[in-house]
């Protein structure tokens, strides 16, 4: 696997239902970067949303589809079931105040770190730990200033019924075991170093339901086209089903499962979020792919108006 390292977590994509109240908590309440709006082409009156740090980079991205109709999903086997953000150390508390309307949970997880749990309006369970993460770009706005701001992805959480999982991980993706630690139910938790974050494959019994409220996929870094090739080829070799290179203009992905069924891709760090948008506008207007330019009139016409947040010069 020489010159096929994966260097992190890349982003999460989940679904969300009303676009304005997701943008709204991601970009007020959690005072993420609004990094860039664009479409789902396959469902025209959809909206692609992207938060992050200022320019949003690789390993700060949460975005979303959004799905007004089809039903509240459900986490459990065979998808990612929650996402962990680094927050600076002290700030717990800040955010716990903060979050107090969101019933947030201030515990120790399994790996006996001191973190917050709660659920963002459409029932998708997030995490904030306290972890030194070096970001120049963190994002600061309005009442979440440096002291408390998101500053990345800290890990995902993986919910699998299938030991395969367990193999699948370091076998054919190349991570490290980090450390195992036992639940209350006699199970192990397995956290997979990626870069400077992780993936805990956590072991349940409960049925998932996609929608609204679930992970579509979880996205690792590579670095460039050229290691996207190489893994596409390393995969299909092993006999892993995998996508064809996708090109979301602000990156060229692939996709494919692991075991027990959780969706994964692998994405390329460029050409990044301002290859369309100037760093003081991202977020600010809609950004439609110029390949689907003729359905503009479209787009525009079914699209909810949105309030966005202001950018920054």
């Amino acid at each position: 696997m020489a010159g096929m390292q994966i260097l992190g977590i890349h982003h999460v994509t989940a679904l969300c239902g009303d676009a304005q109240r997701n943008v709204d908590f991601y970009s007020r309440t959690l005072g993420l970067r609004l990094v860039k709006l664009t479409v789902n082409p396959e469902e025209p009156g959809a909206y692609h949303i992207y938060y992050g740090d200022a320019v949003g980079s690789p390993g700060t991205l949460i975005s979303f589809m959004s799905k007004v109709r089809g039903p509240l999903g459900a986490r459990g086997v065979g998808m990612f079931s929650s996402v962990a953000f680094s927050v600076p150390d002290g700030s717990l508390e800040f955010w716990r105040d903060r979050l107090e309307s969101f019933a947030p949970d201030r515990h120790r997880n399994p790996h006996g770190e001191d973190c917050i749990t709660f659920d963002d309006p459409d029932g998708l369970r997030l995490h904030l730990v306290e972890r030194m993460r070096s970001n120049s770009n963190v994002w600061t706005s309005g009442s979440v200033g440096a002291p408390a701001a998101i500053t990345a992805i800290d890990g995902v959480i993986l919910s699998s019924r299938t030991p395969t999982s367990k193999q699948f991980i370091p076998q054919k993706l190349g991570l490290t075991t980090r450390l195992e630690s036992q639940l209350k139910c006699g199970n192990l938790l397995s956290r997979y170093d990626v870069g400077d974050g992780f993936i805990d494959v956590m072991p349940t019994e409960h049925r998932s339901l996609a929608g609204r409220g679930t992970f579509h996929h979880a996205s690792l870094r590579v670095a460039d086209d050229a290691t996207l090739q190489n893994w596409w080829k390393e995969l299909t070799e092993r006999g892993t089903p995998v996508s064809e290179v996708r090109d979301r203009i602000y990156y060229k992905e692939i996709y494919f499962r692991e075991p027990g069924g959780a969706l994964i891709s692998l994405a390329t760090d460029k050409p990044g979020f301002t290859c369309d948008e100037k760093r003081s506008e991202l977020g600010t207007h809609l950004c439609i792919p110029e390949s689907l330019m003729a359905r503009q009139n479209e787009f525009e016409r079914l699209l909810p108006p949105l309030k966005l947040p202001a950018g920054i010069a």
